[in-house]
């Protein structure tokens, strides 16, 4: 049976239970001209959500969806992804940027696919997260956990904590999925 586990981290469990799919919020500054999936690992700096590099500095979370006024129609839209370098055209909730939705990484472990084969003895290392473009019409993060052991310390950005039991799934296969936490989950900053 085929593994059918899409790209991106997606929530799986909250640290000490069941995931509960309760989201946070922060703005997305207008114009931000980098595109988001629903998946891709983010930071909240100063604010605003930004994606989060290749490496464990930073990371708050991994994006959830957004909300913003449609400049052409003036209609809300909600969306899984951030089209680069859009704008709100109005007010929504009060704000003039759009609004964001992300898991905490503090609260919750993910499941990804990795790039490669991955050994059960690989439980505990940690590995970088290749976040590339996101699928604009899958509206879905393209972020792996990257297998090769090619980076150095600061930048992994995840901790593999076991293999989750879906179908299609296990550890030695040619794609892996694994389930992950955030090395070091950063505060909401300013």
């Amino acid at each position: 049976m085929a593994l059918k586990i899409k790209k991106g981290l997606t929530p799986w469990n909250t640290i000490g239970s069941d995931y509960t799919g309760i989201r946070k919020r922060a703005l997305i500054k207008n114009g931000y001209n980098t595109a988001l999936g629903e998946g891709d690992p983010i930071k909240v700096s100063n604010g605003y959500i930004k994606v989060a590099a290749n490496s464990s500095a930073g990371v708050t979370g991994v994006f959830a969806g957004c909300k913003y006024i449609d400049s052409a129609t003036k209609q809300p839209v909600e969306s899984g992804y951030w089209t680069a370098s859009t704008s709100s055209g109005g007010r929504l909730e009060g704000q003039v940027h759009a609004i964001g939705y992300y898991h905490d990484a503090r609260e919750y472990t993910f499941i990804a696919l990795a790039d490669g084969s991955v050994s059960a003895t690989a439980i505990g290392a940690t590995y970088r997260v290749s976040v590339g473009t996101p699928d604009s019409l899958l509206k879905r993060s393209a972020a792996v956990v990257h297998t090769c052991a090619n980076a150095s310390a600061d930048q992994y950005m995840v901790r593999i904590i076991g293999f989750p039991l879906v179908p299609g799934n296990a550890a030695d296969t040619a794609i892996t999925a694994v389930e992950v936490e955030i090395v070091s989950p950063r505060l909401v900053q300013g």
